[in-house]
């Protein structure tokens, strides 16, 4: 919904001034993407659709402006590992994005660890989110079994850009392939606007059959 009203926003203004409109799909979509994740996974927005100053989401674009140049290096720095430590552009990008990451993560695992030791943890009362049950099965192992925050910390990161990076560009291709095929796109859009309404459950989604089909 959210992500509509912006698209519809810039749409409209564009064709009052051009007429036309070139948006870069993927870069909302990924914001988008980072925003779902956070409420799914972590129980907390992370403002990353409409606010320039997130945090997060300014780590990701500029961990994305700065794969291709790391990519390129790939094979070098495995043989030459000093190489990351080099202070030129994209290994400085690289190493702030981590930092935020690595920073923005403990800080969660701190807030869910204390909701759920205020709650208890056997307590089905807390977030239902994939943090706080996580931190839930973790507090209960023995005290030798448990993850420290750190290790916590570094999953995040890693669930954190798989999940946001995979979603994102399979929503970004996808709207690519509905662009070139104008007849399909246009029966995708008549059976989704014949719903009769705006905020369709899960269920309901999984009811329209072209839409599962794409």
């Amino acid at each position: 919904m959210e992500l509509r009203e912006m698209w519809r926003k810039e749409l409209s203004e564009s064709i009052v001034g051009t007429g036309f409109l070139e948006m870069d799909v993927l870069r909302w979509l990924s914001s988008t993407s980072l925003e779902a994740i956070g409420l799914a996974g972590f129980g907390r927005r992370f403002n990353a659709l409409g606010d320039s100053s997130s945090e997060l989401a300014g780590a990701f674009r500029n961990l994305s402006n700065n794969v291709s140049a790391v990519r390129g290096m790939g094979l070098f720095t495995l043989f030459f590992p000093f190489v990351r430590h080099i202070p030129i552009g994209s290994n400085v990008a690289m190493n702030r994005s981590k930092a935020v990451f690595q920073r923005v993560s403990l800080q969660l695992i701190m807030e869910k660890k204390a909701e759920v030791e205020r709650l208890g943890e056997e307590s089905t009362i807390g977030g239902k989110d994939l943090l706080s049950i996580l931190i839930r099965a973790n507090l209960q192992e023995n005290a030798a079994d448990r993850l420290d925050d750190e290790t916590l910390a570094a999953e995040i990161g890693t669930f954190l850009l798989a999940a946001q990076g995979t979603t994102a560009l399979a929503i970004t291709w996808c709207l690519h392939a509905l662009a070139m095929a104008p007849s399909l796109q246009s029966k995708l859009r008549d059976e989704v606007t014949a719903f009769p309404n705006d905020s369709p459950s899960m269920e309901e989604l999984n009811g329209l059959p072209y839409l599962s089909n794409v």
